[in-house]
C-alpha cells in the first residue's frame, strides 16, 4: 500500500515502483518471491495466476493459472507454488510439473526445497525431482530446514516441533517452549542452534534447538509473513506494513567477547 520500502532503512520513506516487475507487485500480488543470487521473481496473483518475471529484462516471461495460491518460492528451474493444498513447479516455458493434493507448507533448502503433505515430509531438487519422503505430523501451517538434518514444523495452535533426519526416518526430537497461542505463519533458521518464529499475532521469537526456551521476541503490527536472515541481521515484516530490523549479533558472539561487552557497558 505504502509503495517500495527499504527495510534496512528505518523511517525511510516510501517511492512509487519503477519497473514493470515492481509495478505488477504492488497492483497485484497476493504472495512473491526471490533470491539474491537469482534474476527471475515469482508472484502469485489476485487473479488466481503465478507470473514469472525476469527483473535484469523487466519481461513477464509466464503466467499459469494456479487456483487458491497461497504460496510461491522461486528455485533456479523456475518458481513452486501451492495452491489449494496442491504443490505445482511453474516454469518459464509454460511447462509445470504436478506433484498431488495436501500440502499445507513449504521452505527452501540447500540445492531445492522440502514441503508437507499430510504426514509426508517431501524433498524435492531446484529442477522438481523427488529426492525422498520422510514421515513425520500433520497439519503445519509453516516449516523451515535447518542443515543437513533438522526439519521445524510450526502448527496452526502454536506450538512448533523439531523433527530430525536420520537417514531414511525422521523422529520427533524436542518441542519448543513459551509459544504463542496463535497459528505459526512464518519460520526461518536463526543464528548456530536456533530458529526463528514468527505469529499471526505479531509476535517474532528466537528459540534454542538446545534446550526449547525461548530466547528472544518483539512484536509487529498484524500478522508475520516475512522473515529473512543474512549475516547477523533479521529483517521481519507484517501483513498490515509494520517492519522491524534486528540486529542478532550477540547471539553469534563468544563467550569472552560477550563478557567483554557486558563489562564495558558498566560504569
Amino acid at each position: 500500500r505504502e509503495g517500495w520500502l527499504d527495510l534496512a532503512v528505518d523511517g525511510g520513506e516510501a517511492s512509487p515502483p519503477t519497473t514493470s516487475w515492481e509495478k505488477a507487485i504492488t497492483d497485484r500480488a497476493v504472495v512473491a518471491s526471490s533470491a539474491s543470487d537469482s534474476d527471475t521473481l515469482c508472484l502469485g496473483n489476485h487473479d488466481d495466476e503465478v507470473e514469472i518475471w525476469s527483473r535484469r529484462r523487466d519481461e513477464l516471461l509466464s503466467k499459469t493459472k494456479v487456483r487458491g495460491v497461497t504460496s510461491v518460492l522461486v528455485v533456479p528451474g523456475g518458481c513452486f507454488s501451492i495452491g489449494d493444498g496442491r504443490l505445482r513447479l511453474n516454469r518459464a516455458s509454460g511447462e509445470h510439473g504436478d506433484y498431488g493434493d495436501g500440502y499445507t507448507a513449504m521452505s527452501r533448502a540447500e540445492n531445492g526445497l522440502v514441503a508437507l503433505s499430510g504426514k509426508t515430509i517431501v524433498f524435492l531438487d531446484n529442477e522438481g525431482n523427488r529426492i525422498s519422503e520422510l514421515e513425520a505430523e500433520e497439519g503445519a501451517s509453516a516449516m523451515t530446514r535447518i542443515g543437513e538434518d533438522l526439519i521445524p514444523l510450526g502448527f496452526s495452535d502454536g506450538s512448533v516441533a523439531i523433527w530430525r533426519k536420520s537417514g531414511s526416518n525422521a523422529e520427533r526430537t524436542l518441542s519448543l517452549r513459551d509459544l504463542e497461542a496463535s497459528p505459526v505463519t512464518a519460520m526461518v533458521p536463526g543464528p548456530s542452534g536456533t530458529v526463528v518464529v514468527g505469529y499471526a499475532n505479531g509476535t517474532i521469537g528466537l528459540w534454542s534447538l538446545e534446550t526449547g526456551e525461548r530466547l528472544h521476541s518483539r512484536n509487529l503490527h498484524g500478522p508475520v509473513i516475512h522473515l529473512h536472515h543474512e549475516g547477523r541481521t533479521l529483517w521481519a515484516a507484517s501483513e498490515l506494513g509494520a517492519r522491524l530490523v534486528l540486529d542478532l549479533s550477540v547471539f553469534y558472539a563468544e563467550y569472552c567477547e560477550l563478557m567483554e561487552r557486558v563489562w564495558s557497558s558498566v560504569p
